[in-house]
């Protein structure tokens, strides 16, 4: 970590450790859109303003949900002195872990980022961040929603609200550029920042082809290699996963579910062998994994719009 990295932590570390009473109540009307109703909350509850700022919003149970709000770009690190809490906001955050680990509650369940992984938590998503500790670096993005259109266009929306990524080198190094143009206050600063999200972003997305390419020859070269026994539970079985888990990143990585592929295979495979040898249709369906004979016709015509022996027929 060079000394320029280390001193800009430093400093948002002395930030937070020393905000006084006044200018701590002062951030909450700020950065909560409803900050009024958590100020008054807080002094329901006999929050003394010395305990409110030094425990926040984890030293008392609130009815509603903090909604953080944002109109500008800001780049800082998760602090020490930080205390988890639930809370949503009006903005992207996009959370990179540096070093260490990254634990949230996000979505009713739990994820732990490790060093080199990040988060894009939607607007909307309710998350919790847990306490860092010291070995921690957790940089975090703020992103108002007409930044993030403008800059990361081609990144997908989740329905559940957040989604996470590998951050390869390459992405890693606009983040701390942009950490550093937090310095600058002159009059290219918002366009350098809008040009380090863009191109932060399309690494990102650069990235995220790359493992969706590579983990769809991965699912194709299983189905192949086992045609007639292809199943989601022994593919999950040779990866290590659980089933469940399995058919989500197929489907997220492919954008079909995994028994789509294997019928698309199957009757690329069927095709192949009507045309290539002088099989039986009987023969080319149990050769391509059909339990039935039957099957097979149901499935092949539906695809193809003749049957089997139609379509030798016709294309030899």
């Amino acid at each position: 970590m060079d000394s320029g990295f280390r001193s800009i932590l430093a400093v948002h570390e002395n930030e937070d450790d020393n905000t006084d009473e006044r200018a701590f109540y002062r951030l909450v009307l700020e950065e909560f859109s409803n900050g009024a109703q958590i100020l008054a909350e807080a002094q329901r509850h006999g929050m003394t303003p010395s305990a409110f700022k030094n425990r926040g919003m984890s030293g008392f149970d609130l009815p509603f949900i903090p909604m953080r709000t944002a109109k500008k770009f800001s780049i800082k690190k998760h602090t020490l002195s930080q205390h988890p809490y639930f809370h949503a906001h009006d903005f992207y955050e996009f959370i990179y872990v540096h070093s260490g680990f990254c634990r949230q509650n996000i979505s009713g369940g739990e994820i732990e980022l490790k060093s080199g992984q990040a988060c894009l938590v939607c607007p909307g998503c309710a998350h919790l961040i847990e306490r860092c500790a010291n070995r921690d670096i957790i940089i975090k993005l703020v992103i108002p929603e007409a930044l993030f259109a403008e800059c990361a266009k081609s990144m997908p929306d989740t329905a559940k609200g957040f989604s996470v990524f590998e951050v390869p080198v390459s992405a890693q190094h606009f983040i701390m550029q942009l950490l550093n143009e937090q310095l600058y206050n002159d009059s290219l600063h918002e366009r350098a920042v809008e040009s380090y999200l863009v191109l932060l972003f399309t690494e990102l997305e650069r990235e995220n082809c790359r493992k969706k390419s590579a983990f769809e020859a991965t699912v194709k070269r299983y189905i192949a290699d086992n045609i007639k026994t292809a199943t989601l539970n022994g593919f999950a079985s040779e990866l290590g996963y659980t089933t469940c888990y399995t058919s989500r990143i197929v489907n997220l990585h492919t954008g079909k579910k995994f028994k789509e592929i294997l019928a698309e295979m199957r009757i690329s495979k069927a095709i192949k062998l009507l045309l290539d040898t002088s099989l039986t249709v009987e023969d080319v369906a149990e050769e391509t994994g059909y339990a039935t004979a039957c099957g097979f016709y149901k499935q092949f015509t539906a695809r193809c719009g003749m049957t089997p022996a139609e379509y030798r027929r016709t294309m030899q």
